[in-house]
């Protein structure tokens, strides 16, 4: 019946309604360019839960255009399409971490950091506790960006990086350091 979005903070909350017979399943999917998805997540319901709205939190939006539909999954019925929306990325200064593997053997850690403009932006790692391990302003350029940190002084363990932007905190990356 409906299908809309917003950007809240730095998620995207999704909200849908419908009316239904039995038992189906949403797939959320997402494109960065309104044509080529990939599922994100998956909402179960049965008729008695279509009397009331259906809600979906992006955790993990991107940092560019993020195109949003639902694909309608019912038994023995051809999948369905609703229509799509349009929830704009924070193209403003955001950057965005990559990290392959997440475990870390040696004094190295080897990411990729993806940027909308050429600026500043600072790493920040944490330990499991949240306390601050190291700090470091990067140089980035717009696009994807090869960025080695120097991790010698990290003892065995669980971390977390973050980054920062002109427009605030982007996404964490949870690693291991053995």
């Amino acid at each position: 019946s409906s299908f809309s979005g917003k950007h809240v903070g730095t998620v995207n909350i999704l909200q849908w309604t419908t009316s239904c017979n039995g038992q189906l399943s949403f797939s959320i999917e997402r494109s960065e360019d309104g044509i080529h998805f990939e599922t994100i997540g998956t909402v179960p319901a049965t008729a008695a839960d279509c009397n009331q709205p259906f809600s979906f939190t992006d955790h993990d939006p991107l940092i560019t255009n993020n195109y949003y539909r639902l694909k309608i999954n019912e038994t023995g019925i051809v999948a369905g399409y609703s229509n799509i929306i349009l929830l704009p990325g924070d193209k403003g200064g955001s950057i965005w971490i990559s990290m392959v593997p997440d475990l870390v053997n040696g004094s190295a850690i080897y990411l990729q950091v993806s940027s909308a403009i050429s600026g500043k932006a600072e790493l920040m790692i944490t330990d499991i506790a949240g306390r601050i391990m190291l700090r470091q302003t990067i140089i980035v350029q717009a696009g994807s960006n090869d960025v080695t940190i120097n991790a010698a002084g990290l003892t065995s363990g669980i971390y977390w990086l973050y980054g920062f932007g002109e427009s605030g905190r982007t996404n964490v990356v949870k690693f291991v350091k053995q």
